[in-house]
Order: structure tokens, then sequence, then C-alpha cells
């Protein structure tokens, strides 16, 4: 079983070419579903980390349609 990485919100935004304000902004919009995606670092509130695997499944969602 591999292990499951994680990035911060810089690593996701440096690595996808996205800026901290869409990351947020995709974050904050209720149906976007990238919530479900998040990992906070202690719950409910902690620190966000975002698992890559689960992260790209939802990229490629979006881009589906």
């Amino acid at each position: 079983m591999s292990e499951v990485q994680y990035l911060t919100i810089k690593q996701v935004c440096e690595r996808y070419a996205i800026s901290r304000a869409t990351f947020y902004r995709m974050l904050a919009a209720p149906h976007s579903g990238l919530r479900g995606v998040v990992v906070r670092i202690p719950p409910p509130r902690g620190r966000v980390r975002v698992p890559v695997a689960a992260f790209e499944a939802w990229l490629k969602r979006r881009q589906a349609g």
C-alpha cells in the first residue's frame, strides 16, 4: 500500500499554477466540492493539507464537466 502524499496550499498553487486567491475561492464555494477533498490538521479548523491523488481526481471531475 502506498503512502498518501499531502501538499500545503502554497505547494498546490505552485504545482498547478493557480493563485492562493483562486484556491481559497474554490475552497469557499459551496458547490465546488473542494472542501470534501482537503484535510485540516488538527480538525476541524487546523492547517489545510491537500492529498495529491484526491485533488487530481477532483480536478479531472471539474474539467469533465
